[in-house]
């Protein structure tokens, strides 16, 4: 099992939940993820965001779909750290401050890469020297895209593996009259 560990932002949850086609580039990364063994988690924060979500069904059914991912567990909360505070700026909208809980996971290593669309999170994580850490789905694809295992593929196999129901023995190779023998 691998030992990294992922952060969704909230709106990559939404998108790969809701009730729409998954973007491509997002169903890669997550089955890449999947072939990692990568542990992808949710931050309690994003949990209370969807909670806040004014539309009833569609809160319901995002909500039904969360314990199908891992959560983090106790996270570090930002809201003492006047060193990380007075980077990110401190914040009363809730939004703001999911988004300074997510970077603040990440910060102080509750996590190894959070992936989102969010340039707001994007550009604090800049500010934060977090960039290489704070990861788009195609910038997190293409890094552990990187670490799959590659095949060597030889360009003619001499043989192919194949079911032997699928031979044909009348094939002139199984001809033993073809055979060189030494006299």
């Amino acid at each position: 099992m691998s030992d990294i560990r992922v952060l969704l932002d909230t709106n990559i949850f939404i998108s790969r939940e809701a009730e729409q086609v998954i973007p491509e580039d997002l169903q890669q990364l997550l089955k890449t993820l999947g072939t990692l063994n990568v542990q992808v988690l949710l931050h309690p924060s994003s949990i209370e965001d969807l909670k806040r979500d004014k539309e009833t069904a569609r809160r319901r059914v995002q909500l039904s779909k969360l314990d199908a991912y891992a959560h983090l567990a106790s996270p570090p909360s930002c809201d003492t750290d006047i060193a990380f505070l007075a980077v990110v700026g401190k914040t009363t909208r809730p939004n703001d401050k999911v988004d300074n809980d997510l970077l603040y996971a990440i910060s102080r290593n509750a996590a190894d890469l959070l992936v989102t669309e969010d340039k707001g999170i994007i550009k604090k994580a800049s500010w934060l020297g977090l960039s290489d850490r704070v990861l788009g789905i195609l910038d997190a694809r293409v890094l552990f895209g990187e670490m799959l295992p590659h095949e060597i593929v030889d360009a003619t196999p001499l043989i192919i593996h194949c079911p032997v129901h699928n031979l044909d023995i009348n094939d002139p190779f199984f001809d033993a009259r073809q055979i060189p023998r030494n006299s």
